[in-house]
């Protein structure tokens, strides 16, 4: 039946993706996946028959990369499995044990597989559409004995087709001969030695596929005619679905085609307003480029500025710095200057009380002067009148003596504080223009002192060359009488000796106390003029 099949049940395939019920086992529950298989390479369907539980259990462990469980409590239980290897999906059904005890209990093997059918029936559903594969376990050559049964079971519920999808798998390796196996006659000679390789469960997976490949269905099924009738029917269905999707398409197709005409309209549009705004970006992009240069070169020239700013602005601060520095020092010169300041203020006060000093000084100077003056003409005259006035001109003499000893005193305090006043002059030069005047006014009358005492020199000499011959002519008249004249030299002990009466003594001591006033007046004249005129600025 399977072999003439044609290649149309891949459309089936395609077509049948149909939901079973969900049963529990050790992994959870039934997957979607394993039930709805498109007959492609990358999902596999196997059912796994076997008389031995743990025999089937390790196969399906071997197949999947499962670990194994040394425990398992669905021993003789329909169990599903599913797994990834190397990215393709494979789904086993692993079925109960007591299968094989079962028909072997029976007398006659018919009655024995009535019993069994509807379980068969159902384990078969369970991977709908059908599987790929019935994978006989067997342990090993030697101890298989009547698991040719199952399969003969097979046979006789789904047909003799069924071998063409059946493989024996051995789980020990055996040195016998394999071919002689009862069960690997029965699935013409296909057959498979599971090892502990890295290729074995690969190459099982590829004699599965290409015993699936020689025929027209990828897997079993024995629902041809049922697949035939459901493509017929999901067929007209799909028809009419798409009548009324192209319709919905076509008047969809008319909708987009009037959009894409107002959108082709709303595009030329689009493309005038952008060749408008492209002209106008490109004259804001000239422009902006010709401010941007603009700006670049007054950003330039504010560079150059701010640089020369920043220069300034540190030789401001260089100058400032020098500034305060200065500021300090001329703040210590003036502290310094007002200290000084104060001390000038105080000599100030104190030359100008000296000057008032010097002033009246001056005055009585001058008063002396006058005096000095009158009693020289009081004692020309007195000379002049006769020697019977020498005793009045001896005494105006001695004042005159002691006028001119207190005018040398004044001028040697004069010299003093002139001295004083020169070391002072740079200080007081501003304040001392009326005292430089009067100092001036002082001088000049200094030098009329001066010029008055060469004067009164010369006249003193004149007086003491007639006192001299004054002198002779009393020695003549003294000899001439008879008396006897001490000598000149001893002035002190003629004095002593002579008497009151003679006019000799009182003639020699003027004599004598002129001739040094005179000496020092002709060798030493007063000359205020050394100690320099004061300065004026």
């Amino acid at each position: 039946m399977a072999r003439a099949r044609t290649k149309d049940d891949d459309e089936r395939e395609s077509l049948l993706n149909n939901d079973e019920d969900e049963d529990t086992d050790n992994h959870g529950s039934f997957s979607n996946e394993a039930n709805s298989s498109r007959g492609g390479i990358e999902t596999l369907r196997l059912m796994v028959l076997g008389s031995d539980d743990a025999l089937m259990n390790q196969a399906c462990a071997a197949i999947l990369g499962l670990p194994q469980r040394k425990n398992d409590s669905n021993i003789g239980a329909c169990v599903f499995k599913e797994g990834q290897i190397n990215g393709r999906q494979v789904s086993l059904l692993k079925t109960p044990s007591y299968w094989l005890e079962h028909l072997k209990s029976f007398l006659f093997f018919s009655r024995g597989l009535q019993s069994l059918r509807s379980d068969m029936e159902f384990c078969e559903s369970i991977i709908f559409p059908g599987p790929h594969a019935f994978l006989l376990v067997l342990g090993d050559v030697s101890n298989s004995s009547k698991e040719h049964l199952l399969l003969r079971a097979l046979c006789k519920i789904f047909g003799k087709e069924v071998l063409d999808y059946s493989m024996v798998v051995f789980v020990h390796h055996s040195n016998r001969d394999i071919l002689n196996n009862r069960c690997v006659k029965m699935c013409r000679q296909r057959y498979h030695i599971l090892k502990n390789t890295e290729n074995s469960v690969p190459n099982l997976l590829e004699n599965i596929e290409n015993m699936s490949n020689r025929y027209r269905t990828r897997y079993f099924t024995k629902h041809v005619n049922l697949l035939e009738n459901a493509k017929k029917y999901f067929q007209t269905e799909l028809n009419e679905k798409y009548r009324a999707m192209e319709h919905s398409l076509k008047g969809e197709l008319s909708r987009i085609e009037m959009t894409v005409k107002d959108g082709r309209n709303e595009i030329a549009e689009l493309k005038r307003q952008n060749d408008t705004l492209r002209k106008q970006l490109r004259r804001d992009l000239k422009d902006g480029q010709v401010r941007e240069n603009q700006l670049r070169r007054d950003l330039e020239d504010a560079q150059v500025r701010e640089n020369q700013l920043r220069r300034d602005l540190k030789d401001a601060q260089v100058r400032e710095n020098q500034l305060r520095r200065d500021l300090d020092d001329s703040r210590g010169r003036e502290d310094q200057l007002r200290r000084d300041l104060e001390d000038v203020q105080v000599r100030e006060k104190q030359l100008r009380r000296d000057l008032k000093d010097v002033q009246v000084r001056e005055k009585q100077l001058r008063r002396d002067l006058d005096d000095s003056r009158g009693r020289e003409n009081q004692l020309r005259r007195d000379l002049e009148d006769s020697r019977g006035r020498e005793d009045q001109l001896k005494e105006d003499n001695m004042k005159l003596q002691s006028e001119i000893k207190h005018i040398k005193d004044t001028e040697k305090v004069l010299g003093k504080t002139n001295t004083e006043l020169q070391v002072k002059e740079t200080e007081l030069c501003k304040r001392q223009r009326d005292l430089d005047d009067r100092e001036r006014n002082v001088e000049s009358e200094k030098r009329e002192l001066e010029t008055r005492g060469v004067e009164v020199a010369l006249r003193e000499r004149e007086v003491e060359s007639k006192l001299t011959g004054e002198q002779d002519l009393a020695q003549r008249n003294t000899w001439s009488g008879g008396k006897a004249f001490p000598p000149p030299a001893d002035k002190e002990t003629g004095a002593e000796s002579s008497d009151g009466d003679s006019p000799a003594s009182p003639r020699s001591n003027v004599t004598d106390e002129i001739k040094p006033v005179r000496r020092r007046s002709l060798q030493e004249p007063p000359n205020l003029s050394e100690c320099g005129p004061l300065h004026t600025p």
